[in-house]
């Protein structure tokens, strides 16, 4: 997509998430060049994720995934109470996270957000506390029937924190520095056929932002159901970082430090 000219893009697409699609190649043809439009209709600066919507009105945010934190404190043990991102930069917890990703590559968004609000040198911390890796789904398998090697805590869309079962000790952290907010964008080039703005027009509807407030995805959309907790933060890796700066460069140089985590 990045080698792609605007004209030869699709008329619609959906993507969560901040990484490779935001690098600086791909922003060009998406962002800067002007082909694709916010067609949401919503006021810029109303609602509580405004400051997750594109303040050029090129890209339609339509929601929020966000990542928390699982623990399970019995099995923690004496490591260092989780309540925090920061805490993980704690020795005691040295190979006690699992973390979205397969071994090789990890969660873009959860990457350059932690990168962003510490530094890159705070990262290798970060590195040294992954003990495991895999889908969400298989996460929380794990935790909810925890085997010995099992780390005793995970990184977790909250969508799939909720599905935890009930249980002495194992409890979901809101880290006080915020939940990392992973945007889902819609990109809807200008010109589209009416068919796809039928789509694109019912994407923005107050259908979907219930639907996705419902299941712990905050809709971006203005006087939708505002599911989180009074005083819940979000960490968001913010406009100014994904127009200023080559995301794809920082991101590669991530995924190369975390390459072989939790192996």
């Amino acid at each position: 997509m990045a080698d792609a000219a605007p004209e030869d893009l699709p008329w619609l697409f959906l993507t969560p998430g901040v990484g490779w699609i935001y690098g600086k190649a791909s922003r060009e043809r998406l962002m800067d060049s002007g082909a694709f439009e916010d067609v949401s209709g919503w006021p810029p600066d109303d609602g509580p994720l405004a400051g997750l919507r594109d303040p050029e009105r090129r890209i339609t945010m339509l929601c929020a995934n966000l990542t928390v934190l699982a623990v399970d404190d019995e099995r923690a043990g004496d490591r260092k109470r989780l309540e925090s991102w920061s805490d993980l930069f704690d020795p005691s917890w040295e190979r006690g996270l699992a973390v979205r990703g397969n071994g090789k590559t990890f969660c873009e968004t959860t990457l350059l957000t932690l990168e962003e609000h510490f530094g890159y040198d705070a990262m290798d911390k970060i590195r040294r506390s992954v003990g495991g890796f895999g889908h969400p789904a298989q996460m929380v398998k794990a935790l909810s029937k925890p085997g010995p090697d099992t780390p005793p805590a995970a990184t977790l869309p909250l969508f799939f924190a909720r599905l935890l079962p009930p249980r002495e000790g194992l409890r979901i952290v809101w880290p006080t520095e915020g939940a990392i907010a992973s945007p889902v964008s819609l990109f809807v080039r200008k010109g589209a056929p009416g068919r796809v703005m039928k789509l694109a027009r019912w994407l923005c509807q107050r259908e979907v932002a219930d639907l996705c407030s419902g299941v712990g995805l905050p809709s971006a959309m203005p006087g939708s159901p505002w599911t989180i907790a009074e005083g819940n933060k979000l960490l968001w890796i913010g406009w100014d970082s994904i127009r200023g700066q080559d995301l794809a460069g920082r991101l590669e140089r991530l995924q190369v430090l975390f390459e072989g985590a939790g192996t």
